[in-house]
C-alpha cells in the first residue's frame, strides 16, 4: 500500500486535515471545527480528536499511515504535551506530534525553513514566529484572556469597548458602533454582555469581517482599528528580529485570515516596518498552512 502522513492544522475557527504521499500529493481531506484545546475541570481536551479518528478509520485500509502532524492553535495551554501525544498515539495506533499552528504556518512559506524567517500568523488569534539556523522565538500567542493584539478577535473587543466607553460617559455613538449594535440587535452597552459571554472566541472575531467591510467603505474608524491591528502585528515582528538578532535580508510571510483578508492590516505592518528601518523579503503565495505540517513530517523523515 502507498504511504501517507495526515496533517492537521487546528485553527481557532476550523480545524483542517488532509492526507499526504511522499510527493505531497492530497489524497484525503476533512473540514471540522474549531480546534483550540478547552478547559474542562483544568484539563486541556482536544476537540479534533474524532475528526482525526475518523480519517484514520478512512486511510487506514487504503494507505499505510506513517505519521499523524498537527499543528495547534492554542498549544500553549497543554502543559504536558508529549503525555497528550502519547495518549493520540495509543488511541490511533501511529505515532504523533502536536506543534503550535505558527510552526507549520511557518513551514507553509517556503517548505523546510532555511536562514532567516519570520511568520505573521493572525486570525481568530495572533502570534509572530522567528526562524534562524534552526532555532526559533514566538512572540504574542497568549490567548485573549491576556494578550492577544493585532487579531480578529482584538479588532472586535477595541469596537466594543469603545462602545462601553461611550456608554459610560454619555458621548455620542460614532456611525460604525450604531451599525454594530443594529447588526447584533443590542440596544444598549449592557447588551453586549450576553453577546460575549454567551458567544465563543471565534464567534466573536467573525465580526472582524463587519469591521474589514466597513473600512474597505471607507469608515474612519474601522480604518484606524485594521490600522492599530497591523502596527501591533508589526511591533510583534520588530521584538523577534532585536530578540533573534535577524538582519535583512529576512523572509517576512503572513499566514491567517484576519491579516490576509481584512483590509490595511497587512499593508500597515510592512509600512511600520519600513518606517522603522527593516526591509524583509515578503513571501509571495497563498500557500495553504497544512502543507507546513507535511513539510515537518518530512524533515523528520516520516514519510
Amino acid at each position: 500500500m502507498e504511504k501517507v502522513m495526515i496533517a492537521v492544522d487546528a485553527g481557532g475557527t476550523k480545524t483542517k486535515l488532509c492526507a499526504f504521499t511522499k510527493n505531497k500529493e492530497m489524497v484525503y481531506e476533512l473540514v471540522g471545527g474549531s480546534g483550540v484545546p478547552v478547559a474542562i475541570k483544568g484539563e486541556a481536551h482536544f476537540p479534533f480528536y474524532e475528526l482525526v479518528q475518523k480519517a484514520v478509520s478512512d486511510l487506514k485500509n487504503r494507505f499505510e499511515i506513517t505519521y499523524v502532524q498537527l499543528g495547534i492553535s492554542g498549544l500553549g495551554i497543554v502543559p504536558n504535551v508529549k503525555s497528550r501525544e502519547e495518549e493520540l498515539s495509543a488511541l490511533l495506533g501511529y505515532p504523533v506530534s502536536m506543534e503550535n499552528d505558527a510552526l507549520i504556518g511557518l513551514y507553509s512559506l517556503k517548505g523546510i525553513p532555511t536562514g532567516e524567517q519570520i511568520l505573521v500568523l493572525s486570525g481568530t488569534g495572533s502570534s509572530v514566529l522567528g526562524y534562524r539556523n534552526g532555532q526559533r522565538l514566538l512572540v504574542g500567542g497568549y490567548g485573549h484572556l491576556l494578550t492577544e493584539k493585532g487579531s480578529g478577535f482584538s479588532a472586535v473587543k477595541t469596537l466594543i469597548t469603545g462602545i462601553i466607553e461611550s456608554f459610560e460617559q454619555d458621548g455620542p455613538l460614532t456611525e460604525l458602533e450604531k451599525k454594530f449594535l443594529n447588526l447584533i440587535g443590542a440596544k444598549s452597552a449592557y447588551d453586549l454582555k450576553p453577546f460575549v459571554y454567551l458567544r465563543t472566541k471565534s464567534q466573536i472575531a467573525d465580526y472582524g469581517r463587519f469591521i474589514g467591510a466597513e473600512a474597505a467603505s471607507g469608515d474612519v474608524q474601522a480604518i484606524s482599528i485594521l490600522k492599530q491591528s497591523g502596527k501591533d502585528l508589526a511591533g510583534f515582528v520588530e521584538k523577534v528580529y532585536r530578540k533573534m538578532h535577524l538582519t535583512d535580508p529576512v523572509t517576512l510571510g503572513f499566514r491567517g485570515s484576519f491579516v490576509q483578508k481584512a483590509p490595511y492590516v497587512k499593508e500597515e505592518v510592512i509600512k511600520c516596518l519600513h518606517e522603522d528601518g527593516y526591509d524583509p523579503i515578503i513571501a509571495e503565495g497563498e500557500h495553504d498552512p497544512i502543507y507546513g505540517a507535511y513539510y515537518l513530517a518530512l524533515e523528520k523523515g516520516k514519510i
